[in-house]
């Protein structure tokens, strides 16, 4: 029972609303060994460090943060690779944001005891509850009514068919993952990707944890709705795209591909480069583009019809 099992990673700044329930998940587990969790605020100006000292003192064994006097994220560093793997023991890792939270206490024991009993999968994640702060409405991902397995390119081609408060992976081959899955400022997408190459990947059907999406400080608000972020976004995945499949070899060229066409598409879109969104092997791209903005638009000026939809699939569980 000495030995710690897994190290729970978690990034937060300025997640005073939402740090006291991520860090309750944490504490509520109930394991039969020992875990970690490494908080790195980085510079919050809100109350989010006074809230994870309070936790620190209270769990001293557990909660061991890192407090930076500056913000490392401004300055290009990469937080995680910097300051978060170096000091994880566990011969797990296990992911959860500052302003997401994991809700069943049998979470870790759930995982760890299938990823213990079956060696040949590298990754384990489950079904997490997306709330849309925006709209006060919910949502479920992956879409699935059992425990299943992935491949390797429904992964690539869905892209963020997962969310990271939900991921635990296997630390010995995570430490493995080679250089052309370095990107800056995003580093799920690749996750799910090397995952899936290096090992099997299990989806667990029980929701154990909640992803808020759209928060103040969030991905979602500071890249995905700046035009100008979200290009340069697309290009750094576009980059590391095309670096993984001349790493491979191209044997996952066909699913690849579609993906780097797809990310290509994305900034043709972004750019307004009509000439380019004119090729045919955009068409559908486009198609779906403009579905998905048609229901952006509803969700923000009519959130009672998502409303309405959410009763609906609910009755229908």
């Amino acid at each position: 029972m000495d030995e710690i099992k897994v190290s729970i990673l978690c990034l937060t700044y300025n997640h005073e609303k939402y740090i006291q329930n991520a860090l309750e998940g944490f504490v509520m587990q109930k394991t039969n060994f020992k875990f970690e969790v490494l908080v790195h605020d980085d510079a919050s100006t809100d109350k989010t460090a006074d809230i994870v000292r309070e936790y620190e003192a209270r769990y001293p064994d557990i909660i061991k943060p890192l407090y930076q006097a500056e913000n490392q994220y401004s300055k290009g560093v990469k937080i995680s690779k910097v300051y978060q793997y170096p000091r994880a023991r566990g011969k797990y890792l296990a992911w959860c944001e500052g302003d997401d939270c994991w809700t069943d206490p049998l979470k870790l024991q759930k995982q760890i005891d299938f990823l213990d009993n079956h060696s040949d999968y590298s990754m384990c994640v489950h079904r997490v509850r997306v709330n849309d702060i925006r709209t006060n409405t919910e949502a479920y991902i992956p879409v699935i009514n059992s425990d299943r397995d992935y491949s390797v390119d429904e992964i690539i081609r869905s892209g963020t068919i997962f969310q990271l408060s939900s991921v635990v992976f296997r630390k010995e081959l995570f430490m493995q993952k080679p250089e052309c899955f370095d990107a800056r400022g995003f580093g799920d997408i690749q996750l799910y990707i090397y995952g899936a190459i290096c090992g099997k990947v299990r989806a667990m059907c029980d929701v154990m944890s909640t992803y808020n999406h759209g928060t103040a400080s969030s991905w979602t608000v500071n890249v995905a709705r700046n035009r100008e972020k979200s290009i340069l976004h697309s290009k750094e995945k576009l980059r590391m795209l095309k670096a993984v499949n001349e790493y491979y070899n191209y044997e996952y060229d066909k699913s690849l591909s579609y993906m780097i066409k797809r990310t290509e598409f994305n900034i043709a879109y972004e750019e307004k480069n009509k000439k380019e969104l004119r090729r045919p092997e955009y068409k559908d791209f486009l198609k779906q583009r403009k579905m998905a903005e048609v229901k952006g638009f509803l969700r923000k000026h009519f959130p009672f019809l998502a409303k309405i939809k959410n009763s609906l699939n609910k009755l229908r569980r």
